[in-house]
């Protein structure tokens, strides 16, 4: 993001055309052909639906035209969870990609996909096109890392959530598995609503903590990666479990 970020305040320092931003999560798509219709709809906010022609023939003619005939501005989209694009037939994403390539395309695409040989696998017709998209992979975040980003949001609490060991327990095991920081933060959130579920039904509150122990992470991973664990943790007695 932050070469996104200097390539664009680079052009508007030199003087260039601010272009349109478009940040989409693919995932929140009803249909994956929806993605042309939200960039259809970030170019021309204003204008009435035309309903003779596709939004992505219309994609092709607004951002196809030469730049002394046409005011429309460049469009960087930014899509994430490029995968949920990924369909038997591959025509959205293949479609997808093509709109770069069109003669005196203004439109940009970054995409942000799990499979870092997507292009390979589902669009090798691009390369054969001589149109390969470049590939920046980046590496699974580290267990060190998992546990830093975890407290630097925690930190703004005014009192203490988790427990140590609850944190490292969830890192080490996100770090081992695959390295996705979503799934970390997903299994914290998760967590914590369980917690926050047992204190609001348990008509005592003493023999239950309101902090996130380690008994309560090891089962929620357990539920996150279908693990037996849970079953050995809520065999044993409730000292042991803490």
């Amino acid at each position: 993001m932050e070469i996104i970020t200097s390539g664009i305040m680079y052009c508007f320092r030199t003087g260039g055309q601010f272009p349109d931003i478009l940040g989409i999560n693919c995932t929140s798509l009803s249909t994956t052909s929806e993605i042309f219709n939200k960039i259809l709809g970030k170019s021309q906010p204003h204008k009435k639906v035309n309903n003779r022609s596709t939004p992505l023939r219309q994609i092709q003619q607004l951002y196809s035209q030469k730049q002394q005939s046409s005011g429309t501005k460049m469009m960087l989209v930014i899509a994430d969870e490029l995968d949920y694009l990924i369909t038997k037939d591959r025509v959205v994403l293949h479609d997808l990609f093509m709109l770069t390539t069109l003669p005196f395309s203004k439109i940009i695409l970054i995409g942000i996909a799990n499979a870092i040989d997507l292009a390979d696998r589902f669009l090798p017709k691009l390369q054969s096109l001589n149109c390969k998209p470049m590939v920046l992979s980046f590496r699974a975040y580290t267990m060190d890392q998992i546990i830093m980003i975890l407290k630097q949001r925690l930190v703004a609490l005014p009192y203490t959530v988790f427990q140590p060991q609850a944190l490292e327990l969830c890192a080490r095991k996100v770090a081992a598995s695959s390295g996705d920081m979503r799934k970390a933060l997903g299994i914290c959130r998760g967590v914590i609503e369980r917690l926050e579920t047992e204190l609001r039904e348990s008509t005592s509150t003493s023999n239950l903590s309101s902090m996130v122990r380690v008994d309560h992470m090891a089962i929620a991973l357990s539920r996150a990666y279908k693990s037996p664990i849970v079953d050995t943790i809520q065999s044993l007695p409730q000292h042991q479990q803490i």
